[in-house]
């Protein structure tokens, strides 16, 4: 299988992002903004949904995640200084010219943006892992 490479310029793109970047893993290190450049960056540990399911071993790559056009990050639940600290991502969404990073633990990131420009692009080796990540339903959570 062949690296991801992905652009989203709305919403509808961002929901393809958000899928791929389900359970990705990042260190608060490994987080980068720079007000200068209207630019923010953070590198994740992605376990790659694209795979086929029917096998026992997985795997996961390192991926890129570069939003444009930011303007001002704000951070819940945690902070940059935090540098060990690792966050697993469960969605990222947009609304009102604000994409929004949801972590585990009550754990979020809000970027303000002038318009929607994103990027998703894997790099280095992908490794094999036997841990697929699992979502069970509660009881409470059905219709």
């Amino acid at each position: 299988m062949s690296d991801l490479k992905l652009r989203a310029l709305d919403a509808e793109d961002l929901v393809v992002i958000s899928t791929q970047l389900q359970d990705a893993i990042a260190a608060v290190a490994d987080m980068h903004y720079a007000p200068s450049e209207s630019r923010f960056l953070v590198v994740f540990n992605r376990f790659r949904w694209e795979m086929p399911d029917d096998s026992e071993i997985f795997e996961r790559t390192h991926a890129a995640f570069e939003v444009h056009n930011v303007q001002q990050v704000l951070f819940r639940g945690f902070a940059l200084s935090e540098r060990e600290r690792m966050l697993e991502l469960l969605q990222v969404g947009f609304e009102d010219n604000e994409l929004i990073l949801l972590f585990a633990g009550d754990a979020a990131l809000r970027l303000k943006l002038n318009k929607l420009d994103a990027r998703l692009v894997d790099f280095g080796e992908p490794w094999p892992t036997t841990r697929r990540p699992r979502h069970d339903l509660l009881s409470d959570e059905l219709p």
